[in-house]
């Protein structure tokens, strides 16, 4: 580990132990102290990353009745945060589950400037691509499709981005008509958005396959 990472983990430690021996409050921040000490332990010590969110989960979990913001952003960090480690250690279907609860609260407070409330679904997207399952990539994008359409944000940049990954997955699946008509619908949403440089990598593939 970094001096500097080191350094941040002895300080949310230290704060941690303030808190639980001389306060002994368990609250929104005593979870924001546990996400960001998983966060911190993600790539170089993924067993204690783990034990982390699972504290933060368990504390989350009851205090999720208060219906405090805070503490409704941090458990689906650890839900998101989960699903990264078990899917990571190999655990699929409990990594999947943990994105797909994620998915169920961040989607409660879509806003069309914050890719936050998507982005679980979209990190399974990207799980499933990264793994050539083609298919079920394909079928993600079209949940996020029906997501976007349900909250009419159907002519946005983040759905264009969506018609393109599900372009890219139908493209590596030989269906080259259906990956044809997302790339055009990628390309014609960015452009009457006037986010000409979205475009050039549908442009690029879209080519190709004409």
């Amino acid at each position: 580990l970094e001096n500097n990472v080191l350094e941040s983990l002895d300080h949310i430690d230290m704060a941690l132990q303030l808190r639980e021996k001389s306060v002994g409050i368990k609250d929104a921040q005593y979870i924001e102290l546990l996400c960001l000490q998983a966060n911190l332990l993600k790539e170089s010590e993924p067993t204690k990353a783990i034990r982390a969110y699972q504290q933060a989960y368990v504390v989350a979990q009851g205090l999720l009745h208060t219906n405090n913001d805070a503490i409704t952003f941090w458990f689906e960090q650890c839900l998101s945060g989960l699903g990264d480690l078990y899917i990571q250690r190999d655990y699929i279907q409990q990594g999947i589950a943990f994105y797909r609860a994620a998915f169920n609260i961040t989607s409660s407070y879509y806003d069309i400037e914050n890719i936050l409330s998507y982005k679980p679904l979209l990190d399974l997207e990207q799980f499933y691509y990264q793994r050539k399952e083609y298919d079920a990539s394909a079928s993600v994008c079209d949940e996020l499709l029906s997501f976007f359409i349900q909250r009419n944000a159907h002519n946005t940049i983040h759905f264009a981005q969506i018609l393109h990954f599900k372009a890219i997955a139908l493209d590596n699946m030989n269906k080259v008509n259906e990956a044809i008509d997302c790339y055009e619908q990628s390309i014609a949403i960015c452009t009457g958005l006037q986010q000409f440089e979205k475009c050039e990598s549908a442009y690029a593939n879209l080519h190709l396959l004409l």
